[in-house]
């Protein structure tokens, strides 16, 4: 019978995890400083009558059990909601993205996206890279 022993292996599993911690942690911030970008550029896209709505574009870090991320948000608060005649009540924030039969569309969050989307995978992504050779590089 062949008996067969991989030496290391409880030095390969704590290095393991603690490049997923690693990773993990250096994607959240860069999530986040992406995320302070975004939120810049929406408010400067803004209308500018729109104070309130400026104020209320933001994020939050957003970490889940799928890992580290952020959610960017607008309108939601009372400075954006806007009762209608009839009593309904709508929100600032998407009247100005999409626009009314009334008023012209002046989007300001999904063109931020958009512009955004290629960096958030590279760059994310490229954070977590780095964190995970530099421990594997380790001792």
């Amino acid at each position: 019978m062949i008996d067969a022993e991989f030496l290391g292996e409880a030095n390969l599993t704590r290095k393991l995890l603690e490049a997923r911690a690693r990773a993990e942690e250096a994607m959240q911030r860069r999530l986040e400083a992406l995320a302070a970008e975004m939120v810049a550029e929406m408010q400067a896209l803004a209308p500018e009558a729109s104070g309130g709505l400026r104020e209320s574009i933001r994020y939050e870090a957003d970490q889940t059990e799928d890992g580290p991320g952020v959610m960017i948000r607008a309108g939601g608060t009372p400075e954006t909601e806007r009762p209608s005649a009839s009593g309904h009540v709508f929100d600032n924030a998407v009247l100005q993205e999409y626009g009314t039969a009334h008023m012209p569309a002046q989007p300001f969050f999904n063109p931020t996206v958009d512009a955004f989307r290629s960096r958030i995978a590279e760059e994310a992504g490229a954070e977590a890279a780095s964190a995970v050779v530099e421990i594997i590089e380790s001792e």
